[in-house]
């Protein structure tokens, strides 16, 4: 027998049929969207990213996959520990979100670095702690002790030793395996006595000839360079223990202008901004001869970084009294071009915490570590300009 509704019922499950094949289609044409990386969806465009905190420092893992954010402890100051400002927190730079926080530590982190393959991250907190983390699973592997008052932290290219610079007017530099805590050497700069040292020390300018704030290790792995908060610039073999002077200004005090010191990554290049001088000092590592790079004429200057290739410089300044990002190439630092990030104007620059770094393959810049009044802070991505 014909049966005249069977037409009319297969042609609404064809209809069912084909919604759901198209509302498919959508959902994994939006999942592939999604997952592109925010830095490579168009050069042009500015991602920001919020973040709740009053100073925001951020290291970026070695691949460029993601960022861990954590409060500047300076900034804090002598603020008793509050547990929302403890963790330190993970953010995927592909999607913005936050991944996970890292949990366990009792006081403020001071620094914090990746180990060269991204498995491992090294935290040195107030409090006088060193962490080991496991980043594939957001907990602690390690824990030893070391000077109170935390410090700056960075892995040896190895990644099983970990260099340490303490803090204070009398800092030195510990070579600390990173599995046991073991002190396996200690550098300090030479004092040729006890007299001479408190002599030193009777003078408050002087005694920052001794007190490091800057740190770099060279991919090398023998070579560790330091800069002192009067502006002297040197380095440590690891290998002879020798401590050898770059450069010593002698017009300047405690300006602590040269404590974010970079290796660029083929090791070829120390340079850092001269926040007193407006300018980045390019020292070819082999030769050891400097390059003096003026720069545009803002304010509060910080966090230069140099590009993958080489080419381009940039770095965060207040322009007009607007918090941006400006990049140059290294060959034509006048012809300064703008990186179209432009801040919220209710941030700041903070020098020697406001960080600009070039993602690992050139393709965009990362900024963070401004200062916020009102802990609604954020770190941003966008589109580098290549050099002409």
């Amino acid at each position: 027998m014909y049966d005249a509704t069977w037409p009319r019922s297969g042609k609404r499950g064809w209809r069912a049929v084909r919604l759901v094949v198209l509302c498919g289609a959508i959902a994994v044409g939006l999942a592939v969207w999604f997952a592109q990386p925010l830095y490579a969806q168009d050069e042009d465009v500015q991602q920001e990213i919020p973040i709740t905190c009053r100073a925001c420092e951020f290291r970026l893992a070695p691949d460029g996959s993601i960022a861990v954010v954590f409060e500047n402890a300076a900034v804090v100051g002598d603020e008793a520990p509050q547990f929302a400002r403890l963790p330190i927190r993970i953010i995927n730079l592909a999607s913005g979100k936050p991944t996970g926080r890292l949990v366990g530590h009792t006081d403020y982190a001071t620094d914090a670095d990746f180990s060269p393959d991204g498995k491992r991250l090294a935290t040195i907190h107030s409090n006088g702690v060193i962490q080991i983390w496991d980043m594939a699973r957001r907990r602690t592997i390690g824990q030893f002790p070391t000077t109170i008052g935390g410090g700056k932290i960075r892995y040896l290219p190895d990644g099983e030793r970990l260099t340490v610079l303490t803090p204070g007017p009398a800092s030195e530099l510990r070579v600390v395996d990173a599995e046991t805590g073991a002190i396996t050497q200690i550098l300090r700069k030479p004092v040729l006595s006890l007299y001479a040292y408190r002599e030193a020390f009777s003078d408050i300018t002087r005694q920052m000839d001794m007190n490091f704030c800057g740190l770099a290790v060279a991919p090398d792995g023998d070579s560790v360079a330091v800069a002192t908060a009067n502006d002297e610039l040197g380095f440590w073999s690891l290998e002879s223990g020798a401590y050898k002077v770059l450069d010593r200004p002698s017009d300047r005090m405690a300006t602590f202008a040269r404590c974010d010191l970079h290796f660029s990554a083929d090791g070829a290049t120390l340079y850092y901004l001269d926040t007193k001088a407006k300018q980045a000092d390019l020292w070819d590592w082999e030769s050891r001869e400097r390059r003096s790079i003026a720069l545009a004429e803002t304010e509060r200057l910080s966090g230069l970084a140099l590009s993958p290739d080489g080419a381009m410089l940039a770095w965060a300044a207040h322009v007009d009294d607007v918090p941006t990002v400006l990049t140059a190439p290294v060959d034509a630092p006048e012809a300064v071009l703008d990186s179209a990030l432009v801040v919220t104007d209710t941030l700041r620059v903070a020098p020697r915490i406001t960080a600009v770094h070039f993602l690992p393959d050139g393709s965009g810049l990362v900024a963070g570590g401004f200062l916020a009044t009102d802990d609604e802070n954020a770190i941003y991505i966008v589109g580098a300009e290549s050099a002409p």
